[in-house]
């Protein structure tokens, strides 16, 4: 029969393979009676290869699958990191008992393993008045405002509403605001402009504490343990510590109240807010809070405790 469009006749044949796995995989091709025969050999080849990916689909599924969760639970259970025993967290001590050694002078703090990866916190602005030598001028509450360089419009907000210390006296505790910071990264085109400003804040207000580590979202930790030790250091005598954000919104009345409702009992250990109670490190990899072996370290060590309470 012609072919009215000028083409050579054209048959539909199906290929099948006669033994072996292949007798049930049926596959239509269009043959031209020349140049289509040259291909043949090509699509035949492409044919098997889609029935040995159709027939073991399943099985390759399954492999994939299984070994995607031993993998999980092996990374979960660092079994492809570092020995466990040599990063305990937290190391096995009772944090109250030692506070209490060291205030005694006892040698209980001389037997302390050495911390895993100290970390120093030099600070780079800080108000020389922030804490006085004797106990009656010493803050009862610090307040430290976790903070970024180019949120001023926040930190002003927070000066003139429940930053300011007039909001406590009237529970007869006297108070004082700081927030921290971090440095910017050397290649931040906006860095000598906003540490200018942030030089100028200080200036005007006196409240700024500035540390020397990058100020990023990893290192959000940094912070509170730059806090902590830098209290500790410089303002022994304070009874409150609080570590707050920027974007948050403090009842001053209802703060204060609830500290001065704190017991003589519950005050050595003494914490709130949202406490993780004996909780350690995460080490799924696809999670946020993802932390490696070698990133856990340990900051209250004996060799900052003599210092913070002598």
């Amino acid at each position: 029969m012609a072919d009215t469009t000028g083409r050579n006749n054209v048959t539909f044949k199906s290929l099948r393979q006669e033994s072996g796995h292949w007798s049930n995989c049926n596959i239509c091709f269009c043959l031209d009676s020349e140049p289509m025969l040259k291909r043949r050999h090509i699509y035949q080849q492409f044919g098997l290869l889609f029935c040995r990916i159709r027939m073991h689909r399943r099985s390759l599924l399954y492999t994939i699958a299984t070994f995607g969760v031993l993998y999980s639970i092996a990374y979960t259970c660092n079994l492809l990191g570092e020995r466990m025993d040599e990063f305990t967290y937290p190391l096995n001590i009772n944090l109250h008992e030692l506070c209490e050694a060291a205030l005694s002078n006892s040698d209980v703090v001389k037997r302390l393993p050495n911390p895993i990866n100290p970390t120093e916190f030099g600070p780079l602005i800080v108000d020389p008045t922030l804490c006085s030598d004797t106990k009656k001028t010493t803050p009862d509450l610090l307040i430290f405002v976790k903070t970024t360089h180019e949120r001023f419009e926040q930190r002003e907000v927070i000066r003139r509403t429940w930053g300011r210390a007039e909001c406590y006296k009237v529970n007869r505790i006297v108070s004082r605001v700081f927030f921290v910071l971090g440095t910017l990264a050397a290649n931040s085109y906006t860095q000598v402009e906003l540490q200018q400003e942030v030089l100028k804040e200080q200036t005007n207000y006196h409240d700024i504490l500035q540390f020397d580590f990058i100020d990023s979202y990893r290192n959000n930790t940094y912070k509170l343990m730059a806090s902590l030790i830098f209290a500790a250091e410089q303002c022994p005598h304070t009874r409150f510590i609080a570590i707050i954000d920027d974007d948050f919104l403090v009842h001053p009345l209802n703060l204060a109240q609830h500290l001065m409702n704190i017991t003589k009992s519950q005050y050595p250990i003494y914490s709130a807010g949202h406490v993780y109670r004996a909780s350690g490190p995460k080490r799924l990899p696809f999670t946020h809070l993802f932390c490696s072996v070698g990133r856990i370290g340990v900051f209250i060590t004996a060799r900052n405790f003599e210092s913070w309470f002598s």
